[in-house]
């Protein structure tokens, strides 16, 4: 889908609700279509800040291949933890912050 972190289900609607993301929806045309929802990757810092002032439990899933030399489904994990009120990737957000979003 490009350079963009998405969510789908339970996810996406969390997203939609508490990050003000537009959920659309993955097989359209199915009986059951898949709720998804997403930002542009440059912006992970922003929404990673917003979710953590929700109070919502963040887990960062990135590829760990290139997608050009993968064969079948790309290989995703995660980068690494951080302790309960600290991202090391935003450095904007800390435990007990007066900082409103």
């Amino acid at each position: 889908m490009g350079d963009f972190y998405e969510m789908f289900y339970e996810d996406a609607e969390m997203g939609g609700k508490y990050l003000d993301l537009t959920v659309t929806s993955r097989d359209k045309k199915s009986s059951v279509p898949a709720p998804m929802s997403g930002f542009p990757h440059h912006q992970l810092n922003a929404y990673l800040v917003k979710a953590l002032a929700a109070g919502l439990k963040v887990a960062v899933c990135d590829q760990l291949e290139d997608p050009t030399l993968a064969r079948g489904v790309v290989e995703r994990g995660s980068p690494g933890s951080s302790p309960p009120g600290w991202c090391s990737r935003t450095r904007a957000w800390r435990r007990g912050s007066t900082t409103s979003w």
